[in-house]
């Protein structure tokens, strides 16, 4: 009994020696080190940069794999001689950039020759055509007296962009100091009453302001900032004039003996002679008195001067006005 047991061990012995006698090398020669390799779907090992596993006969189905490269995948049979399999993983193929399409982006405005800016970028002035790849854009057009004009777009194939931009406009206030209520012109267009006040685009204004009996005030502004006119009016003024007339005098005058002869406005002394002589001056619009002193005589009159007349006395017996 005991030697039929030695003769079974001694046979699973050998079977056992005979079954690891028949496995055959699988020897795979790679370009790349660290590359996984895979027999019949499960990974054996690595490439270092060979790899080496023994196999019972059959086949079996191998692949390698490495980040980067295409997968090297080939079908051995194993039998009683050595397989060896190389695999020349080819070079990694660069990942072509993504397409750009480009498309016309043209903006105008109301302004010719505003700035446009392209995400903050100097592009050009209006009316502008340019080419961007589609995507995000912030558009802003500028111009000078002009508040900016914004846009954010899309663009995703040809965009237009009309801008309107909005004029700024600064305050500017009229008052005529001494006339309540004068009329206020802004480049000849009657505008309203003083005082006045009025929002005006950037540039260049001619400024008229009248009022009865007095002379226009006329001022040219350049508005670029709030402004404040403060215009005093000048009254417009009538002339005077005081003359003997001939014959009035006695003949002993008229032969060149003297009379004292003073003229009063107003009460004020104006003019002053020794004998026949014309007196002249000016006078505001409004009622005025005058009084004459000729000699021993004196006579008096008002005027309701008109702005812009000449008035002419003649003493009389009292005064003529002409």
């Amino acid at each position: 009994m005991k030697r039929i047991l030695a003769s079974l061990a001694i046979l699973l012995l050998v079977g056992s020696a005979v079954l690891a006698d028949n496995k055959v090398a699988l020897t795979v020669n790679c370009n790349v080190s660290g590359a996984q390799v895979y027999v019949n779907g499960r990974l054996a090992g690595y490439t270092q940069p060979n790899f080496s596993q023994l196999l019972a006969a059959g086949s079996y189905e191998i692949m390698i794999k490495a980040k980067g490269y295409p997968d090297f995948r080939t079908t051995v049979r194993i039998s009683r001689d050595p397989v060896v399999v190389n695999a020349q993983l080819a070079a990694p193929q660069p990942v072509p950039p993504p397409q750009v399409f480009s498309h016309n982006l043209t903006v105008s405005a109301n302004v010719n020759g505003a700035d446009v800016y392209v995400n903050g970028n100097f592009a050009g002035k209006t009316p502008f055509t340019g080419q961007v790849p589609q995507g995000s854009y912030s558009i802003v057009v500028k111009a000078p007296g002009y508040s900016d004009y914004s846009q954010d777009v899309v663009v995703r194939g040809p965009m237009r962009i009309n801008a309107t931009l909005q004029g700024m406009t600064y305050q500017v206030n009229v008052t005529a100091a001494n006339v309540h209520g004068a009329t206020v012109f802004v480049n000849g267009a009657q505008v309203g009453p003083s005082p006045y006040q009025a929002f005006l685009l950037p540039g260049s204004y001619t400024l008229t302001i009248k009022a009865p009996g007095f002379i226009d005030y006329q001022v040219q502004i350049n508005v670029n900032g709030p402004q404040t006119i403060n215009a005093v009016l000048q009254p417009m003024t009538a002339t005077w004039q005081f003359r003997i007339p001939e014959g009035f005098l006695n003949r002993d005058i008229r032969q060149g003996q003297s009379r004292h002869i003073q003229v009063y406005v107003d009460g004020v002394l104006q003019a002053e002679s020794q004998g026949p002589s014309v007196a002249s001056g000016q006078m505001t619009a409004g009622r005025h008195g005058f009084r004459f002193v000729i000699g021993g005589m004196s006579v008096e009159t008002q005027i309701d001067a008109q702005a812009g007349r000449n008035y002419v006395l003649e003493p009389f017996i009292g005064i003529n006005v002409k």
